[in-house]
């Protein structure tokens, strides 16, 4: 079953280095230019989070289509670190911290990591499960949470971090359902 991860268009947060989390904000001039510039694939079904900039990227890509929208695929929950960049935060011991042991724990204020990649990849997994004679299937989603798919369900294993994209990318997968859920990137970044 073929299966698209897309990520959303750009913010002004994306462009300024900025973490973006849960803050719902609407795509920039940049960002609805990139998604009118990005070929949509053929699918049957749509699957969205619920923040603003992918709803906006879906509407863009597939004008006029029903969407379904799934809360538990939202990007991870930033904390303290929300709106700022890494050079903001250059002397933030909070962060420091966090950076230092790998990224992998606690976000200061925020999300675990481990716990927001497990909420996105059941998420996901039943929404395959449910549709999977469905035909083609879009996720336009956040790029932390095609991040955390890439690491979980990609036969070809990397770290989460050696999977960032751009806004807008599109990845295509031949997804696998028989016993555990697993995929083949075909199409995109990861070949």
């Amino acid at each position: 079953m073929l299966v698209y991860l897309i990520r959303h268009g750009n913010t002004e947060w994306n462009v300024q280095g900025r973490y973006l989390g849960l803050t719902d904000m609407p795509l920039s001039d940049l960002g609805v230019e990139t998604a009118k510039n990005t070929i949509a694939p053929e699918v049957d079904i749509i699957f969205c989070s619920p923040l603003t900039r992918c709803l906006q990227t879906a509407d863009i890509l597939f004008p006029g289509r029903e969407r379904i929208v799934i809360d538990e695929l939202h990007e991870c929950d930033f904390g303290r670190l929300e709106g700022r960049s890494a050079e903001d935060m250059i002397d933030d011991e909070e962060y420091r911290r966090f950076v230092d042991e790998g990224c992998i724990g606690d976000i200061p204020g925020g999300e675990n990591v481990m716990g927001f990649k497990n909420r996105v990849c059941t998420a996901f997994e039943q929404a395959v499960r449910e549709h999977s004679d469905g035909g083609a299937l879009a996720f336009v989603v956040h790029g932390g949470v095609i991040m955390a798919l890439l690491e979980r369900f990609n036969a070809i294993k990397r770290d989460f971090y050696e999977y960032s994209i751009d806004n807008c990318a599109v990845i295509a997968c031949d997804c696998k359902l028989d016993g555990e859920l697993s995929f083949d990137v075909i199409g995109g970044k990861y070949l």
